[in-house]
């Protein structure tokens, strides 16, 4: 959720107070921004709520059922963030690559903008990683990651522009998706201050 993404928020509050531009957040709901993303004026939020698959409906039905509800719902808060004004840049960070990367992007050619990637993480490693200490890699879980690096990979080459946390990443995007990513290395706010 946007709440949760610190760095979206600085991209955000650097854009708003920087660039003077009119930034829209789109993302999941949840947690509260930081008092500076939420007293900035030219930045608004639009929020969609997550989604949830009925609990007896078999795994891999279920995940299929999710992304597409979750295509809906993001599309849905996409055209939301439009309003009057369509968007010169859509910046959406990763993860979740999948379908965010791919909403975002058709969004952006809708209103003729840039989309550009910003990888934090890789979704399908995540997803392997979190089989993994669950003690449940399976075919299924096997298969899952393996489709979900394939959407990811193929949804980042559609972007136009690519920003990563660190040089490691670029390496590793330019390497394993073809992906030339600028890093953007993370920095504590301004408002940052030390416990100690």
């Amino acid at each position: 959720d946007v709440g949760r993404s610190p760095r979206m928020q600085y991209h955000a509050l650097s854009l708003a107070r920087e660039m003077g531009c009119g930034v829209t957040l789109v993302g999941y709901a949840g947690e509260r921004c930081c008092d500076a993303v939420e007293g900035e004026a030219r930045i608004r939020q639009v929020r969609a709520d997550e989604v949830r698959a009925p609990a007896w409906l078999p795994s891999l039905i279920a995940k299929a059922l999710k992304l597409v509800l979750l295509v809906w719902r993001l599309a849905r808060a996409m055209s939301a963030a439009r309003r009057d004004v369509p968007a010169s840049c859509v910046v959406c960070q990763t993860p979740p690559a999948v379908p965010a990367l791919f909403v975002a992007w058709a969004a952006a050619r809708r209103d003729g903008a840039t989309c550009v990637a910003d990888w934090h993480n890789l979704g399908f490693t995540v997803l392997e990683d979190v089989a993994k200490r669950a003690g449940r890699e399976t075919a299924s879980s096997r298969f899952i990651a393996a489709a979900y690096r394939f959407l990811e990979k193929r949804s980042g080459r559609l972007c136009d522009g690519h920003l990563c946390v660190t040089d490691a990443m670029r390496a590793w995007l330019a390497a394993n998706f073809g992906v030339a990513a600028k890093p953007a290395h993370d920095r504590p706010p301004a408002f940052f201050r030390s416990i100690s």
